[in-house]
């Protein structure tokens, strides 16, 4: 992303066939390099809600949910997108989903 910063990603919330969610948004990568902004972004994302249960991946510390004392120790690149864009569709409907075994 460094070398073409123009980036596009979709996220999708899916209930089921019949309830939907769907969101497709387009930016400009920015990583975010200097202490300052970079720990400012590291607090932001410890306050996000999780689930009791996450992946490794999600957690960006060894001590997750807590933070290290020195947020210097949190290793990994760190980096927003500035968005210009964005669309998004959904579907929503009333009727009762069948369980079938």
């Amino acid at each position: 992303m460094r070398s073409s910063p123009d980036v596009c990603f979709e996220v999708d919330a899916l209930e089921n066939m019949g309830n939907w969610k769907s969101v497709i948004a387009w930016g400009t990568f920015e990583e975010i390099d200097n202490d300052y902004n970079r720990n400012l972004a590291i607090q932001k994302l410890s306050k996000r809600k999780f689930p009791a249960i996450v992946s490794k991946t999600v957690q960006f510390s060894p001590q997750w949910p807590f933070l290290p004392n020195n947020l210097q120790d949190i290793k990994g690149i760190f980096f927003r997108i500035r968005l210009y864009e964005k669309s998004g569709h959904y579907e929503k409907s009333d009727v009762q989903t069948l369980n079938i075994l």
